[in-house]
């Protein structure tokens, strides 16, 4: 009976193969992440907790539209709490998520807790984030880093200390306004405050 005798060279090069092809999809990987595109930058890119500063409108799974009361229950379930304030306006609050909510009533027989319209949210819980990774207690550093304007409390189309991470154009207002602002207090981010990209 015959047999086949193997050369040992040609099973120590066989085992390289595989060893080579792990070390090559280990760099890949390395290489990827150094210029953000791995899997840590494409999850946070998205998801429950995502603030866009592009085109899209929103934050989380809440976009803004004209039914905006009807629009933020299906996002995030009826707030905790609610209250008018002055000026035709309602706060509603969902601290479980660090969402607190501004809406306006445009008509004067109008309840803004029913009809209002979203003009604001402020975002204090730190799973809120930005594809640029800022988010609430980050750091200044990174605010200022992913920033296309400094703002400051008197600057128009601000109203907060911090950086507007996203821009746009209004028919009420000569300059850009900001869409979404990271807010900041000393070295860090203490919300994230979202915009409505509409005017009165």
């Amino acid at each position: 009976m015959s047999r086949t005798v193997e050369d040992p060279r040609v099973r120590a090069h066989a085992g390289r193969g595989p060893i080579r092809a792990r070390y090559l999809t280990l760099l890949v990987t390395c290489l990827c992440a150094a210029v953000g595109l791995g899997p840590t930058a494409t999850a946070r890119a998205s998801g429950e907790f995502f603030v866009p500063t592009g085109k899209r409108t929103g934050f989380g799974a809440f976009r803004e539209a004209p039914d905006s009361v009807a629009a933020l229950r299906r996002a995030f379930g009826p707030p905790a709490s609610e209250e008018v304030s002055q000026y035709r306006t309602c706060i509603q609050r969902w601290p479980a998520t660090g969402i607190t909510v501004t809406l306006i009533a445009f008509g004067e027989a109008s309840d803004p807790c029913v009809d209002g319209t979203f003009v604001e949210a402020r975002l204090v819980d730190p799973r809120w984030h930005t594809a640029s990774e800022v988010h609430p207690g980050g750091s200044r550093a990174s605010a200022k880093r992913a920033s296309l304007r400094r703002c400051r409390h008197a600057t128009i189309g601000c109203g907060v200390t911090g950086y507007a991470l996203e821009l746009h154009r209004t028919v009420c207002s000569p300059v850009l306004s900001a869409g979404v602002i990271a807010h900041v207090r000393g070295g860090r981010v203490l919300s994230l405050i979202v915009r409505w990209r509409s005017c009165e």
